[in-house]
């Protein structure tokens, strides 16, 4: 039995000059066979991701079932949801259209608009490309992701521009709600972003 390595302990940072990408449902992204592939132009950079960083969790809604002496016989999940919540801080169309919805931002050659409505956002597929401290690299992989919500935006001199947005994560039709490929050794030196 191998004992515990620290070097098996590692904090995670996003590749540098992009780290969070969304393309629509249905996008192809690489094999396992080649999980990391190079990615699409489909595939649209959503712009810098706050020092928040990306918080990933799984809530599940269970009921305990008690025999006669009070004592827990049974656990039932009745539901669970996976979602991913980060804050968007660049403004570029991209961005502005995870936070608002695809179809509801344009831009010409020298203005982005945005229209606000009340609309649901459309199924996408997401992608985070991460790194290990090692230089590992760290891709996760979200096939049918929708926003469910968007935070507040403050406008002002010390603030930054940005919103808080979740990601609910669906299943494939495999029945997977997001994919983690790791390397187990890192294979090219590839830095981080600042």
């Amino acid at each position: 039995m191998a004992a515990n390595d620290t070097a098996d302990v590692s904090n995670v940072k996003g590749v540098r000059g992009g780290y969070g990408y969304s393309a629509p449902a249905g996008t192809t992204v690489g094999t396992e066979q080649d999980p990391f592939a190079a990615l699409g132009t489909e595939f649209k950079n959503m712009g810098f991701i706050s020092e928040d960083g990306i918080e990933e969790e799984i809530d599940t809604d269970t009921e305990e079932v008690h025999d006669l002496n009070g004592e827990v016989i049974c656990v039932l999940k009745s539901q669970e949801t996976e979602t991913l919540t980060l804050t968007l801080v660049s403004i570029t169309a991209d961005s502005l259209a995870e936070w608002h919805g695809h179809g509801a931002v344009s831009e010409s050659s020298n203005v982005i608009t945005v229209k606000h409505a009340n609309i649901d956002h459309d199924i996408r597929c997401y992608v985070f490309e991460l790194l290990l401290k090692d230089g590992r690299k760290w891709r996760k992989v979200v096939p049918n992701g929708q926003v469910t919500e968007v935070g507040s935006i403050v406008h002002g001199s010390g603030e930054v521009a940005g919103r808080e947005i979740t990601i609910t994560c669906m299943p494939d039709a495999d029945g997977f709600r997001m994919y983690d490929y790791i390397q187990k050794t890192a294979t090219t030196t590839t830095t981080t972003s600042e």
